[in-house]
């Protein structure tokens, strides 16, 4: 586990932030964590594991509350590579509702990478007009499949099948979606729908579509422009 803590200085900064105690506590952690659980453990030895399991998995928790940037962001990324879902689930908890971009930024990345789908949620306004509803018909609970963001230039993809017709780019705070698509002979739907974190458990959005095309066009009244706000939960 400490082998993949990307900020080589993790160790020094731990050292002089928290103390000696914190290193060790890491040290342990993964030392615990990489143990088969042994099928004749005794009960008492297995609510003692259990015990320091919690114990250090306060001491990573608290090495995410840390004043250091730098020392924080490697902290998350050792608590979301390691095989303990509660520990995973609080650094995620912490990083999408930090102030830090690097740190929102870096949890949104291991959230969407390798994901195999997603689920968008159109929400209608109380009274939609006629190109909301198409829009709404077409793509509420849509899903995009086996998400991969490029390392280097994060750029976002999707299935080549079920997500031909999508392209993306992660930012700061979320991430950036154009569709443009062929419903039929004569219908068009060119779109931008931009995501962006709202709180640990969801990413809120617009989904902003021009639409063209005499089929299209009969069934919006001949709205040509559509926009709805957009849900995709995090979970």
């Amino acid at each position: 586990m400490i082998e993949t803590i990307r900020a080589k200085g993790l160790y020094m900064r731990a050292r002089q932030v928290f103390g000696c105690a914190a290193i060790v506590a890491l040290s342990a952690f993964v030392a615990i964590g990489a143990l088969s659980p042994r099928p004749a453990l005794a009960e008492a030895s297995l609510l003692e594991r259990i015990q320091e399991r919690a114990k250090l998995r306060g001491e990573i928790l608290e090495l995410l509350k840390s004043n250091d940037p730098e020392m924080v962001l490697a902290a998350f990324e050792e608590a979301v590579a390691g095989e303990d879902p509660e520990l995973r689930l609080s650094a995620f908890e912490v990083a999408f509702s930090s102030k830090d971009p690097r740190l929102r930024k870096a949890a949104l990345r291991h959230f969407l990478d390798g994901r195999a789908e997603l689920r968008m949620e159109v929400v209608l306004p109380d009274r939609p007009d006629k190109a909301q509803q198409l829009l709404f018909d077409s793509y509420h609970g849509y899903r995009f499949e086996t998400l991969k963001i490029d390392p280097k230039s994060d750029i976002l993809t999707f299935d080549q099948r079920a997500n031909k017709d999508w392209s993306g780019q992660l930012v700061e705070d979320g991430f950036d979606l154009t569709l443009s698509t062929r419903t039929s002979t004569y219908g068009w739907l060119n779109c931008v729908m931009n995501m962006r974190i709202a709180d640990p458990k969801q990413l809120t959005g617009q989904f902003d579509c021009t639409i063209t095309g005499q089929e299209l066009m009969q069934k919006t009244g001949d709205i040509t422009r559509g926009v709805v706000s957009v849900v995709i939960r995090m979970s």
